[in-house]
């Protein structure tokens, strides 16, 4: 019988210490204008948004929320609440990408989308199911307004020639499958840049397969993850 390694608490301590000091280093250098000494760079903003110069990044990789109406905010409440109060939750929940908050319903389909997300779009707004028109319909077309500023700003603060990697899930309206992996291409491909799926693995766990309600529409539902890989 094979003994196991020993640990030696030192070492890992002393790494653990070298790590932790090279984060504070960088969050003091953050603090200057002598970014090209920066190994860690955290940052907190919109990502519709970016506070950063064009094309400064060498590389991204990133996984936006997903088609799927999950409230963020709500699941993290309790830890938003010790932090802050009830007035920063609601303005968590309506400002996240994939909000199901519905805060603008007066979004037009922008055909920069896609062919792929038009023709979702067209069958949300003709299902005869109960809120498809006059929720359903909005909260798509405020998640796919999202993700274009979003895909815009990663396209412009990447340096030419630079990759990002995207990964994102496939969910479904009721009966019909929303591939958005492929719908990112479609967008990506009308906002100019070249861009792929490069990976594709099955979702074996989704939450999904344990609520017999979202059978109701198709049944033996098949969810993946898609790795898009975006060059400028």
């Amino acid at each position: 019988m094979s003994k196991k390694p020993e640990i030696n608490k030192e070492e890992i301590l002393w790494q653990f210490e070298k790590i932790v000091n090279s984060m504070i280093a960088d969050l003091e250098l953050s603090l200057s204008p002598i970014l090209d000494k920066i190994i860690h760079l955290p940052l907190q903003m919109d990502s519709r948004s970016l506070n950063i110069e064009d094309n400064i990044i060498d590389g991204i990789i990133t996984s936006p929320p997903y088609l799927t109406r999950i409230d963020y905010a709500m699941s993290t409440k309790p830890e938003i609440l010790i932090i802050s109060n009830h007035k920063t939750l609601r303005l968590i929940r309506e400002s996240t990408i994939g909000s199901p908050v519905i805060v603008n319903k007066n979004l037009s389909i922008n055909p920069l989308w896609g062919k792929k997300c038009l023709q979702l779009l067209e069958k949300v707004k003709n299902h005869k199911s109960k809120a498809a028109n006059s929720y359903y319909l909005h909260n798509i077309l405020q998640y796919f307004k999202d993700a274009e500023l979003s895909l815009k700003e990663i396209i412009r603060v990447l340096k030419p020639k630079k990759k990002a990697l995207i990964v994102v899930q496939s969910s479904y309206f009721k009966e019909h499958e929303i591939n958005l992996g492929e719908i990112y291409v479609e967008i990506c491909k009308n906002l100019g840049v070249k861009s792929k799926i490069v990976g594709r693995e099955i979702v074996r766990g989704h939450l999904a397969h344990v609520n017999t309600k979202s059978n109701q529409y198709k049944k033996s539902k098949v969810y993946f993850e898609d790795v898009i890989c975006i060059t400028k």
